[in-house]
């Protein structure tokens, strides 16, 4: 991969006196700042991940110094932290600005044309005597399925790449989500300051922004549903299936837990960056227990909503357990079948 601008690191260009020099800093992810040139400078503003760095020998004495300092990457195997582990896909290039308007138009129309296709496959496949009768797993195509669920996963990302240009957000790069070497979902990173510093996402933007994932789950579910009514044996089964685990992600994504697209949607709406994170820091920390008790009738509401939440996170929590030992049971069930 072509060298990118890790998204801890921040430029800024400094000039003390109104005729003084201009000094052109560089800040990594540990606060370490670093003055560069003018010329390394302008080609860091541009190492997006799908060009050479516009340097004399394309930076070749260079950038071993900029990945020792942790000012770009190279590799698309990237660590978050803890086990979790991210392999980039696709860099996302400054090219892609020139499809916002067509990404502001697929944003507008994506909410309320998901949920449409969405209940127009479903009521061709109820009323449909073919399908009166359970989804057969034994006439499933196993290869099949394992295509299908990647592209709702794509879809999904899919979903937030253009909510997320149609709203000014600088996305930077789609991947897949390791736990150490296992794929267990899929990602898109995009950089903390959006694309027009003067004019913010607001709060509407945003919540479309999170919620862009799960309406194109919905618009996938609905295609397969109107693709398995056109189709036949284990192809049809197949795309039912299929659909049904496309709702699933959507109605999961909707959880309000850390790091879903629930969680970021209740947060634009409330103006913090996780719902789920306050409500922890006011259930665990002692001194804000405390403020409860003395704010009187609207402490003690407030008590009870974070309680309320609380438990619901928790009957959340179980639910999901639930769901994903439901999963791996099918998909020990499907290759025993297929073995």
């Amino acid at each position: 991969m072509y060298p990118m601008l890790r998204e801890e690191v921040l430029l800024s260009v400094r000039q003390f006196s109104p005729k003084g020099k201009k000094h052109y800093l560089v800040e990594n992810e540990d606060g370490d700042i670093y003055e560069v040139d003018r010329e390394v400078f302008v080609a860091l503003t541009h190492a997006d991940g799908t060009r050479p760095l516009r340097l004399p020998d394309r930076g070749k004495e260079v950038i071993p110094i900029l990945k020792e300092e942790k000012i770009i990457q190279t590799s698309r195997y990237v660590h978050f932290g803890g086990k979790q582990y991210g392999l980039t896909l696709l860099p996302i290039g400054g090219k892609v600005w020139r499809l916002r308007g067509l990404c502001r138009r697929i944003s507008r129309v994506l909410p309320v044309g998901s949920v449409f296709i969405f209940l127009l496959g479903l009521s061709m496949t109820l009323f449909a005597p073919l399908y009166g009768a359970r989804i057969s797993l034994e006439k499933m195509d196993f290869w099949l399925y394992l295509i299908l669920v990647t592209v709702t996963l794509l879809m999904h990302e899919l979903g937030h790449i253009i909510t997320g240009i149609a709203c000014g957000q600088r996305v930077r790069t789609i991947g897949i989500l390791l736990l150490v070497v296992l794929p267990v979902g899929a990602y898109v990173s995009y950089a903390p300051e959006p694309l027009n510093r003067r004019q913010p996402p607001g709060t509407r933007d945003l919540i479309q922004f999170s919620m862009g994932g799960i309406e194109m789950n919905v618009l996938t579910a609905g295609v397969f549903l109107l693709l398995s009514r056109f189709l036949h044996g284990s192809a049809a089964d197949t795309f039912l299936f299929s659909a049904a685990i496309s709702v699933e992600l959507a109605l999961y994504n909707l959880l309000p837990i850390f790091g879903l697209d629930g969680d970021q949607a209740l947060g634009a709406v409330f103006g913090v960056s996780s719902v789920s994170s306050v409500v922890r820091l006011w259930v665990t920390s002692k001194g804000r227990r405390k403020r409860f008790f003395c704010d009187g009738l609207a402490g003690w509401i407030c008590l009870g909503i974070t309680l309320l939440v609380a438990g619901a996170l928790l009957i959340i929590a179980l639910a999901v357990l639930a769901e994903v030992c439901y999963v791996v049971y099918i998909v020990i069930d499907l290759v025993r079948l297929f073995s």
